[in-house]
């Protein structure tokens, strides 16, 4: 009787948690630049930039990815993206990289609201807000099958704040705007060439992710139903 109490007591305050307790909602925006907006087709794979926010907290976890970049020659040297806020107020944090040789710089971060100056518009396309610059020489550049993350903390931020598209600047008659770009060096039949990469984002739905105090609630429900079969089974 008394384990049969505990467990009613246990899937009530489970309940009552379920009731109170707001799932998370984590939400990823990402691109694939795939598509050449330089003119030339040199490139033969392509990076890709992801934005996760997780829990939605004001943290968002940006991954570079030049996994798929190709020839094996090819490295990248500035990245633009997009952002809906104040871009002067990001900045980059817990900086790491992997694949490749592991060894790479953090790159610098230049952001403007609304720029009209030449380093936020890769090759005379749309403007973005954000561009970070990358190391050429070899042995610290962003090459092909490396990744970088890093990440971007600011009150209230989510990944949606980087859904969105580059700004028309003057002469663009391609009326190509990105969610992201890249400049790809080293790429070309003898690497000697360069391409400008724009891609656009696609947002994932959110997925539900219980809390920590939802999960705890949940595992002792579990551990109550366990006992009440064991109860039983000696019983019979």
């Amino acid at each position: 009787m008394r384990l049969r109490n505990l467990f009613c007591a246990v899937v009530a305050a489970g309940g009552l948690g379920l009731a109170v307790s707001q799932p998370a909602s984590a939400v990823v925006v990402s691109a694939v630049l795939n598509t050449d907006f330089s003119g030339t087709t040199d490139a033969t794979g392509f990076p890709s930039i992801s934005f996760n926010d997780f829990d939605g907290s004001g943290l968002v976890h940006v991954t570079l990815d030049n996994t798929n970049l190709a020839p094996a020659t090819a490295f990248t040297s500035e990245w633009w993206f997009n952002f809906s806020g104040d871009a002067t107020q990001l900045t980059l944090d817990n900086f790491t990289t992997s694949g490749g040789d592991g060894v790479l710089l953090p790159p610098s971060i230049d952001t403007c609201n609304n720029c009209t100056d030449a380093a936020f518009r890769p090759d005379g396309d749309g403007f973005f807000d954000v561009v970070l610059g990358f190391e050429t020489a070899a042995g610290d550049r962003f090459d092909a099958g490396e990744i970088v993350e890093f990440d971007i903390t600011l009150a209230g931020i989510t990944a949606d704040n980087f859904n969105l598209q580059s700004i028309a600047g003057p002469g663009n008659t391609s009326n190509d705007f990105w969610c992201a770009a890249t400049h790809a060096q080293g790429v070309g039949p003898a690497g000697e060439d360069s391409d400008f990469l724009g891609g656009q984002c696609e947002r994932f739905p959110p997925v539900e992710i219980p809390e920590p105090g939802t999960l705890l609630l949940l595992g002792f429900a579990a551990f109550g139903a366990g006992l009440v079969g064991r109860r039983r089974m000696r019983r019979e």
